[in-house]
């Protein structure tokens, strides 16, 4: 009997093998679509019939995120990718005004506001399939990568997407969000790191950075670990100056941020990361529920405003991504993770590998660890309030491709928390527009709906400062001046559901992620 049992695994182990054997087969070759803008259908790529060179959107609501007011009743006239005019219809030059019926879209009394940055998120080489359709439809005109397909790989000979990617969006072939700043490497801690001398580390940064430039990245994302020796951290970022590259990623539990300069850093990621600092506890803490209570109770509100003023002063932002943090540990407490509607949206395998981490994360978790965690998801909420009432910049991210956190979706979530924490309705807005065009020098195009600036741009139903939740309320999308309809958005969404639940783009996923990209 146990013979004939041993026989029947050892055949279902061969038959399932064969399956996943053929599956990865299936992502090895596949050739996927992207979503792409073009004159007509073509297999999976929707439609766009407006005319991006010249329109005008008539009878609708301007949001001047910069003043906070809404100017009634305006048309808005985009020509080639860029605001010619904002005015009253019957204030529109005379070379406009007489465009024929096809270049003009009926605002209807919405509002409309800049396109959102997501100042925090992931990409991998199959985003053009899974997550560019979803941010565009959520009007995430423009958004930083802190970690492509290339930063799931150690080897240094991989090259990044974006190259590619930019060049099928300028040939209408693949339809994205801009992409401001992009990085594709994780700059982590090895016991042969942490052991260096100061010198052998400078060297090993030194030779890093200079090949992450060469490539192309951006800026320098460094994971090193949280409880670690700070001195790598202080290592890395004087070595950054030198090369002239700005650093962007996880602080480290004890390096002190209140010190008199932190430059080249440009932000700091997640609520996580910023709240130690706050905190006398810091030097003991290793991130441990256990350890929580401790940190909470040592809270410093001198040291916590030393901290934020010298990031106010040195223009550090703040990217809480709260979504991704204290606000996913205590989402994750509940059972509404697995119920969540836009999961439709997220490729089978990520699907199920986000129960498997919300059950880990829930497992051994007591009443006394569920009330630190509440009380965590407070806290940090406390902070962003206090970030932006010192001066920082602070910025909407979601760390989008962390459990449960959806691209474009989340983003809406993020912008939830920031009013929950305190912001007023167009300061959280200002957090995901203007705020990170001005912090990466970009306000001169981009953050703002004003004549000569490029035209991203989002059409809501209602107004989003009686509501935030109103950014989800989305009619229509502009990206650098393209129209995209509610059909077509509608249809994008369509698009990458079917797509997400496909075997096809599971097993392509799969097997690039085993390649590690």
């Amino acid at each position: 009997m146990l013979k004939k049992i041993t026989r029947r695994a050892t055949q279902l182990l061969f038959v399932l093998l064969t399956i996943f054997s053929i599956f990865l087969a299936i992502g090895a070759f596949s050739e996927l679509e992207n979503f792409a803008v073009t004159g007509a259908a073509t297999g999976a790529a929707a439609t766009v019939t407006a005319n991006a060179a010249l329109s005008i959107i008539d009878n609708v609501n301007v949001v001047d995120v910069k003043t906070g007011v809404v100017l009634p009743t305006q048309s808005v006239v985009i020509s080639a990718n860029k605001i010619a005019f904002i005015g009253a219809r019957e204030q529109i030059p005379n070379s406009y005004a007489e465009l024929p019926q096809q270049h003009r879209v009926n605002g209807a009394n919405g509002y409309l506001i800049p396109g959102l940055w997501d100042s925090h998120l992931h990409t991998l080489s199959t985003s053009p399939q899974m997550h560019f359709p979803l941010l565009v439809a959520n009007g995430v005109t423009t958004i930083r990568d802190l970690g492509e397909g290339c930063s799931w790989r150690s080897q240094l000979n991989c090259v990044p997407d974006i190259t590619r990617w930019r060049e099928q969006q300028r040939d209408n072939k693949l339809l994205m969000p801009r992409i401001i700043a992009s990085t594709s490497y994780h700059i982590e801690s090895t016991e042969e790191l942490e052991n260096s001398s100061d010198t052998v580390a400078r060297e090993k940064f030194r030779i890093l950075i200079k090949t992450l430039k060469q490539r192309g990245d951006d800026f320098l994302k460094p994971q090193l670990t949280y409880d670690g020796n700070p001195r790598l951290f202080e290592l890395l970022l004087e070595e950054a100056a030198e090369a002239k590259m700005v650093v962007a990623g996880h602080l480290p539990y004890k390096y002190d941020l209140a010190r008199a300069s932190s430059a080249p850093l440009v932000s700091v990621e997640h609520d996580s990361g910023l709240l130690p600092q706050c905190s006398r506890a810091r030097l003991q803490y290793d991130g441990r529920n256990r350890n929580k209570a401790t940190l909470l109770a040592d809270m410093d509100s001198t040291r916590c405003d030393a901290v934020l003023k010298s990031m106010a002063a040195q223009s550090i932002a703040f990217v809480p991504t709260h979504v991704a943090s204290n606000a996913q540990d205590y989402f994750l407490l509940g059972n509404e993770a697995d119920n969540m509607p836009t999961l439709r949206y997220v490729v089978a395998p990520m699907r199920l590998l986000w129960r498997t981490y919300g059950a880990i994360n829930k497992a051994g978790v007591d009443a006394s660890d569920e009330t630190v965690i509440q009380k965590m998801f407070q806290v940090s909420l406390d902070l962003t309030k206090r970030a932006h009432a010192a001066g920082v910049p602070v910025l909407v991210g979601t760390d989008a491709l962390d459990a449960y956190v959806v691209h474009g979706f989340s983003i809406h979530d993020e912008l939830q928390h920031f009013v929950k924490a305190g912001l007023s309705p167009i300061d959280a807005l200002r957090a995901a527009t203007i705020v990170p065009a001005t912090h990466f020098g970009r306000a001169n195009e981009l953050g703002s709906i004003e004549v000569g600036k490029i035209a991203d741009l989002v059409l809501l139903n209602a107004n989003p400062l009686n509501g935030i939740e109103q950014t989800k309320n989305i009619r229509a999308v502009w990206l650098n001046g393209q129209h995209l309809s509610q059909d077509v958005l509608t249809e994008m969404l369509r698009w990458t559901a079917t797509g997400a639940n496909s075997i096809r783009l599971s097993a392509a996923f799969v097997w690039r992620m085993m390649r590690g990209n």
